[in-house]
C-alpha cells in the first residue's frame, strides 16, 4: 500500500465516522411549543414508559429528547388541563426524517445510516412540533364564542386541520 493510498483510506474512515446526514442537519433534542386557550393550563409531558419529563403551565416550549438510544425513538403524551375545562391529551410521535433516508445515500453512506444517526437520535422528528389546545368547558360549551373570529398563524394550525382549510383571496 502506498503512502497516498493509506492517507486516502484514513481520511475517508475519519469522515465516515463523523458523517451522518441527519446528525449534520438535525439535533438530538427538539423544541415543542405548547399553547392553550385559555392560557395558564397545566401541562404534563410523559414519555412512552410513563416517566414524567415535564410539568408546567402554558404557554411553554419544552425541549424533548428524540431517542432512547440505538434505533430507539421516543414518544410522548402531553396532557393539558385546567380547572373547569375538559382535559386534552395529545400524542407526540417520532418518525424518521428525510435527511436520514435520502441524505445518507448521498453523503453519509452505511456508516451514517447504521452507526452515527441511529446512535444520537438526530434521525427522528417529533410530530406535532406545536400544540395549540382549545380547551372545552366542562359544562359542554366551547371556550370560543361561535360568533367571533379567531386569527392564528398558519404555523399554529394543527396538521390534521390544514386539509380542511380554504384559501380566501
Amino acid at each position: 500500500m502506498t503512502k497516498n493510498t493509506g492517507l486516502i483510506i484514513a481520511t475517508f474512515t475519519l469522515l465516515g465516522m463523523f458523517l451522518g446526514c441527519a446528525s449534520i442537519m438535525g439535533e438530538k433534542t427538539q423544541m415543542v411549543g405548547i399553547n392553550s386557550n385559555p392560557d395558564q393550563a397545566q401541562v404534563t409531558v410523559t414519555d412512552e414508559i410513563g416517566f414524567i419529563t415535564y410539568k408546567g403551565q402554558t404557554p411553554i416550549s419544552v425541549n424533548l429528547e428524540k431517542s432512547n438510544g440505538y434505533f430507539s425513538k421516543k414518544e410522548y403524551s402531553v396532557k393539558i388541563s385546567k380547572e373547569g375545562y375538559k382535559d386534552q391529551i395529545v400524542q407526540l410521535k417520532s418518525s424518521v426524517t428525510g435527511w436520514y433516508l435520502a441524505g445518507n445515500i448521498a453523503v453519509g453512506g452505511l456508516i451514517g445510516w447504521f452507526i452515527v444517526d441511529p446512535n444520537n437520535g438526530a434521525m427522528y422528528h417529533l410530530s406535532p412540533d406545536r400544540i395549540s389546545a382549545g380547551l372545552e368547558k366542562t359544562d359542554g360549551q366551547s371556550n370560543n364564542d361561535s360568533n367571533s373570529l379567531r386569527v392564528v398563524l398558519m404555523k399554529d394550525v394543527p396538521e390534521n386541520l390544514k386539509k380542511d382549510m380554504v384559501r380566501i383571496n
